[in-house]
């Protein structure tokens, strides 16, 4: 559609007007219409600057200073403009007329002499600060008209008025302000602004758009609209039962016989429309069956708003949100699935079925979480970082910032613990503890490198170290302790690991070095977690699994690993049931029980990152796992703390 594009002068400035609030875009232009085999926009080259008439425009630009940030910036915005004026009169005043609200606000600006240009014209400039602005309300356009008054008569720039943020120019005469879809009433529509510069009286804007890349392509034309440069509406796209997967598009200004184009600098504009679905992380996309608790995400991408989106396992019930976490406890082994829903704004829904593969090895049986105080000590919550099961009894540590108390239960899930031990000596951070035949508790202090000994009454042993303490600080066998991690007692020894020099510590009782066991070369992961057991010590390192004998006293070796067939990361726990099975937690939230042939026999995942609050079996940060005197199997997640019992099914 052909229209009429008249120019704007002194009188109309403001009524004519207006600031458009919208995004910039990259321009493209092309001086020839698209090759007709294809229907293809394509760009060729910008033809040369010139000026009609006295005054015009050479170039503008603008830029933002920072004057400060504390959270959020103060930002100064700037801008500059060149101007060629033709000499017709030595005295000459030269500027424009400018706002930044749209025209309910009209600046003047005078230009200054800045050298001469050729064709007879000058070059006038001016640089202007706009104001100091936050970063979030920077004016998103800056619009001027250009002036030179000579010889008594006041000259305006015959072409249109000249934006700074998304300028259109001779070089770039058309621009995409913005574009947008949505759904109306169940149909995709697709609708936004064009600006173009003023080269002609007579001109056509049009939009044309491919839903099957530009195998096929159809035009519609832009509308005129004087408060918002040129306008467009292009309905049809589909409907909700039968939407493409996307739009491409191009704008084509036709003026003065030749053909401009924006087509995104030859890459065409898109948009999404039929809503893709891409699922999130999940455990369960593992290749092996899941159980536990998961949580199952992903998300719907797509250009067209949208109101909302819903999820639910099987038939069950919806819950609202991007994510679903359920348990597989009660699921039968197979396939299940969890189904996502998004609603769109405007009409209709689609969904998605994402697949779970189940395969439930292993039954929470119990969680329990100690109790708060007892005997007029208060013991601080929030953080567990070890536990033990030594002498049918079971031991907590609960670790707070002023102190770490030991509690001695008679029983997983007892009322109440039947003693109290000391607190740890502060400053400390004593996250394992582990128990003696004598009932002595020790513990580590993993940040500071000591070793604390607790005697069987509950009071700092003074016969250990200093007043209960020894130190870590010194040199063992040519190098000082890295990192001291878990700890084993025997009835004659102290097994500590020095995690990062990869080597496991042998002391007596009494603190001295007995020994040191390096971890075998190959092998760069650090181990991450002993159990004393009937034949030896067990050492877990990555993916494999060592276990330590003693041939004579005061020596240690290595006779056996067990090469694993996947890997444990940041191991908190290791235990052994009667049937022979290894069972170690790890990770965030796992625990794997696995047989002496290394293979996976099992794995329960105690909660794979949302919310399992109110689920069995759910546990966050394991740090110890603990073979219980009934035969079960007992987890302590140290974020809570919760202590969770386990025993293994169908094998």
């Amino acid at each position: 559609m052909l229209r009429k594009f008249l120019s704007i002068g002194r009188l109309t400035l403001l009524s004519k007007l207006s600031l458009l609030l919208l995004f910039s875009v990259v321009l493209g232009c092309a001086e020839q219409p698209p090759a007709e085999d294809s229907g293809e926009p394509y760009q060729s080259a910008a033809a040369p600057l010139e000026i009609d008439g006295p005054v015009g425009v050479v170039d503008s630009g603008y830029w933002t200073r920072v004057l400060g940030c504390s959270g959020i910036c103060v930002l100064e915005l700037n801008f500059w403009v060149d101007l060629a004026v033709r000499n017709d009169a030595f005295q000459k005043d030269v500027g424009i007329l400018w706002t930044a609200d749209g025209w309910a606000t009209v600046n003047t600006a005078h230009a200054v002499y800045e050298g001469p240009l050729e064709a007879g014209y000058e070059r006038w400039g001016l640089d202007l600060s706009v104001g100091q602005y936050l970063s979030y309300s920077i004016p998103n356009e800056i619009e001027y008209a250009v002036f030179a008054t000579m010889g008594g008569v006041t000259h305006w720039d015959p072409l249109n008025n000249y934006f700074i943020m998304k300028k259109v120019s001779r070089e770039e005469p058309v621009r995409l302000l913005s574009s947008e879809v949505h759904m109306e009433a169940g149909q995709a529509v697709m609708t936004g602004a064009v600006r173009v510069f003023n080269l002609g009286f007579e001109k056509e804007v049009a939009i044309r758009y491919s839903l099957d890349d530009w195998q096929s392509w159809q035009e519609v034309p832009a509308e005129w609209d004087e408060r918002e440069d040129w306008r467009f509406r292009i309905e049809g796209l589909g409907s909700t039962a039968a939407l493409p997967s996307h739009v491409r598009f191009a704008v084509r200004y036709t003026v003065n016989g030749a053909d401009y184009w924006d087509n995104n600098r030859n890459q065409d504009y898109e948009h999404k429309l039929a809503p893709s679905f891409q699922a999130g992380f999940s455990f369960a996309d593992l290749s092996q069956a899941m159980s536990g608790i998961l949580t199952e995400s992903g998300q719907f991408v797509t250009d067209l708003p949208l109101s909302g989106m819903q999820a639910r396992l099987g038939t069950g019930a919806w819950h609202e949100g991007s994510a679903l976490t359920f348990s597989t406890e009660g699921l039968n082994d197979g396939e299940h699935f969890v189904e996502f829903e998004l609603s769109l704004h405007g009409g209709g829904s689609v969904s998605e079925l994402v697949p779970v593969q189940v395969e439930n090895r292993l039954s929470p049986l119990q969680d329990w979480t100690p109790s708060a105080a007892d005997g007029g000590v208060q013991v601080p919550l929030g953080t567990s970082w070890s536990a033990t099961a030594a002498h049918d009894d079971l031991y907590v540590l609960s670790s707070g910032w002023l102190h770490n108390v030991v509690l001695r239960y008679d029983s997983f899930g007892a009322a109440a613990p039947v003693q109290v031990f000391d607190a740890f000596p502060t400053p400390s951070s004593v996250w394992t503890i582990s128990v003696d035949p004598l009932r002595r508790v020790y513990g580590v202090d993993n940040n500071n490198a000591k070793l604390f000994r607790l005697g069987a009454d509950g009071h700092l042993d003074a016969s250990f170290g200093v007043g209960g303490v020894l130190s870590l600080s010194g040199n063992y066998a040519g190098q000082s302790i890295c990192y001291p991690g878990d700890l084993e007692v025997d009835a004659n020894h102290l097994f500590l690991l020095d995690t990062c020099n990869r080597r496991l510590l042998v002391f007596s009782h009494s603190g001295s070095l007995v020994t040191t066991v390096n971890m075998p070369d190959g092998s760069s992961y650090v181990p991450g977690a002993l159990f004393l057991a009937s034949d030896g010590l067990w050492v877990v390192q990555y993916d494999r699994l060592h276990l330590i004998t003693s041939t004579t006293p005061g020596s240690f070796t290595i006779s056996r690993t067990i090469l694993l067939d996947f890997e444990l990361n940041n191991v908190g726990g290791l235990t052994r049931t009667p049937d022979g099975r290894f069972w170690a937690s790890h990770g965030h939230a796992a625990l794997s029980v696995f047989g002496e042939d290394g293979e996976l026999d099992g794995r329960w995942w105690g909660t794979t990152g949302g919310n399992a609050s109110g689920l069995s079996g759910a546990f966050e940060l394991p740090h110890v796992t603990e073979l219980l005197p009934d035969g079960s199997v007992m987890v302590l997640g140290a974020s809570g703390p919760q202590l969770v019992r386990f025993e293994l099914d169908g094998l």
